[in-house]
């Protein structure tokens, strides 16, 4: 199996057990934080365009952004992030405890985008306000080999959505 089928097969089994509610309240989150609040996966069933970069990260486009600012390294942003394993757990997210606030990120926060792993970077780089966006990040582009690492040698599923960028 390539690849690019095992990352729809991944966008498409998260979004079943979400919508099944398989994981819904089951209190195994990894660091035991609510994350309840958290939007399920957009529709796959919708035609998407798998998008792959050179560097292997996949990418759909669930809502394209409008603005004249993109993400780009030195930017000041909000953006609304859930991180998931291939299993569907959530290990990051956003929305914890009911509430949703969006991730400031930028020099002003002191978050940058060279503090990511490389396919989350890859993955915010160019986004304009509103758009949303599901990456499927290999190991090699998130913790890889990272000796201690929880995730070393996971696949990450992010759900990422632009709120708001400041240049």
């Amino acid at each position: 199996m390539s690849f690019t089928q095992l990352a729809k097969k991944a966008v498409f089994a998260a979004s079943l057990l979400i919508l099944i509610g398989a994981c819904a309240g089951d209190g195994n989150n990894i660091y035991r934080i609510d994350y309840s609040g958290a939007p399920d996966l957009p529709d796959t069933t919708q035609a998407l365009t798998d998008t792959v970069t050179a560097s292997g990260l996949h990418y759909y486009v669930i809502a394209e952004g409008e603005g004249p600012y993109e993400v780009a390294i030195r930017s000041d942003f909000d953006v609304y992030i859930t991180v998931r394993l291939l299993d569907d757990k959530v290990i990051d997210s956003s929305y914890r405890n009911g509430a949703t606030t969006p991730r400031s990120m930028g020099p002003s926060s002191g978050t940058t985008l060279n503090d990511l792993v490389e396919g989350v970077k890859e993955g915010l780089l160019g986004m304009k306000e509103g758009e949303h966006r599901v990456l499927v990040v290999p190991p090699e582009l998130a913790y890889g080999s990272s000796e201690g690492s929880k995730y070393q040698y996971e696949t990450l599923v992010v759900d990422l959505k632009i709120d708001e960028i400041e240049n």
